[in-house]
């Protein structure tokens, strides 16, 4: 099937996915693909395995899938991490290929001329152009993966041993509100959402009460969707909504707390 074939595609390319951008999206390196290519490529793929048209069985596989994917397409679209990348391909190919093309009668030969270069280079303190390539990478992959990781918030888990230790005050309209994420390329990206529109888009699920624009990351934009009641607010957090070119991703601002030993709540922040 369709999501049986792209759960083993994620499943092959999650341990390399950084250095594997091109595969991640369907994209041949060798092909030079554009922005748009890119971009076309990654709304594909990220329309097939969005984790909310997965089942429940399906859902936590579909969300490694998912930030496969994310990861990858935030490797090729920023300029610096694809420039990086692509050197690393680059070198790794001319390598290969300088391999491959050497005949099988001079393999020892070049081997051992091989070693005494990198001894020499590991004497001098010098690096190969493959060595300088993957060095950047990584600085970038670095780069990249602490602006994830600051974009993150943090809930606490807490088991029914501590839960009646610590009490969380969460104002009571956050249990009728959503927070929905949507991707933007700048601040004029056609594809973004506007109050109106997301008004427009969440009445369908019941009265809403307000809608709050946050500023965000350059290429993601975010809101928070005021309900009237609980139960228009969990009708919504269960529909896939948006354009199908740039779905919306939502989930509840805050969740009652199941035990009844505190007060206790999950907040998304």
């Amino acid at each position: 099937s369709t999501f049986g074939a792209a759960n083993e595609r994620a499943r092959r390319t999650s341990m390399d996915v950084d250095t594997n951008a091109y595969g991640v999206l369907g994209l041949d390196f060798a092909s030079a693909p554009d922005d748009g290519a890119i971009k076309k490529a990654f709304r594909k793929l990220a329309l097939k395995t969005h984790p909310d048209k997965r089942p429940a069985s399906e859902r936590e596989a579909a969300e490694k899938e998912f930030d496969a994917l994310q990861k990858a397409y935030d490797v090729l679209s920023d300029a610096d991490a694809r420039q990086a990348l692509d050197d690393v391909l680059r070198a790794t190919a001319v390598r290969r290929a300088a391999h491959a093309a050497r005949d099988a009668k001079r393999k020892r030969a070049v081997e051992d001329l091989e070693a005494r270069e990198r001894a020499a280079a590991g004497s001098s303190g010098t690096l190969s152009d493959e060595q300088k390539a993957r060095e950047r990478l990584r600085v970038e992959l670095a780069r990249l993966r602490k602006q994830r990781e600051g974009s993150r918030r943090y809930t606490p888990s807490m088991d029914s041993d501590n839960v009646a230790s610590v009490a969380v005050e969460v104002p009571e309209h956050l249990y009728r509100s959503l927070k929905a994420v949507w991707r933007r390329d700048d601040d004029s990206d056609a594809s973004a959402y506007s109050a109106k529109k997301l008004r427009d888009i969440f009445e369908t699920f019941g009265t809403v009460e307000d809608v709050v624009l946050r500023e965000g990351k350059k290429k993601k934009g975010s809101a928070l969707v005021v309900f009237a009641t609980i139960d228009a607010c969990v009708a919504a957090s269960n529909a896939t909504s948006g354009d199908l070119s740039n779905p919306l991703v939502v989930t509840r601002a805050a969740i009652p707390a199941k035990s009844t030993q505190g007060a206790e709540t999950s907040v998304t922040k």
